[in-house]
């Protein structure tokens, strides 16, 4: 499977290089320049989506066909795609700890604690999508992965404009869930591993979905 993981590596670092070369040169100035570290937060964001670049790049080659013919199981196959994402995602990660670093050296602010539990919670919840979306680009295709995905995201924000227009939210008790936020900030690093251990296991059941559809797919 090190193969696998090696050449959706090397190819997609072959075809961002120089773009996130770029962007990390601009984002980390602008983060550290704004003091505003929502440009090292996106970054992660953004290499998770890149990852699923793997999965259109094997259907326009007809990877799928050749890999049938390859001494690999099926299962490795696929869990290469998660690895290569979790690559990315893990690379963004380091990314953002380290200009977050070097933005409250150069700014003289001390919020270490907000920036690793803020980097932990976005993390868990990229990781979480995106192993949502590699699976949806198993079990139909790629593009209908990023439309499914961004149909979730639209409606939500539209259902919760309808609720509030309707006023149904204005019964809504608000003050149990200020006070859960107020425990949550009082408990930062429970948050941050509690995240996290949901972002693993939706992946795990991600990956392990999408084993068994790739199993019964023909190419």
């Amino acid at each position: 499977m090190k193969g696998l993981i090696y050449k959706d590596f090397v190819t997609l670092m072959g075809i961002y290089k120089k773009n996130l070369l770029l962007v990390a040169a601009l984002y980390g100035t602008m983060a550290i320049a704004m003091q505003n570290d929502f440009f090292l937060y996106f970054g992660i964001w953004m290499m998770g989506f890149y990852g699923l670049t793997a999965f259109s790049l094997d259907t326009q080659c007809g990877w799928d066909r050749y890999a049938r013919t390859l001494p690999v199981r099926d299962w490795q196959i696929v869990a290469a795609k998660f690895v290569t994402g979790l690559l990315f995602i893990g690379m963004a990660v380091v990314y953002g700890l380290v200009l977050g670093v070097v933005s409250r050296l150069v700014n003289q602010i001390n919020d270490w604690e907000a920036l690793l539990a803020t980097i932990g919670v976005i993390t868990a919840v990229v990781v979480a999508a995106v192993s949502v979306m590699y699976f949806l680009a198993v079990k139909f295709s790629p593009d209908k992965a990023r439309n499914y995905l961004m149909v979730v995201f639209i409606g939500g924000f539209a259902l919760f404009y309808l609720l509030h227009r309707a006023g149904i939210l204005e019964d809504f008790p608000v003050e149990r869930f200020q006070a859960f936020g107020v425990w949550l900030d009082g408990h930062l690093a429970l948050t941050v591993l509690l995240a996290l251990a949901i972002s693993a296991l939706v992946l795990l059941v991600m990956l392990a979905a999408a084993c068994a559809v790739y199993r019964r797919k023909e190419f």
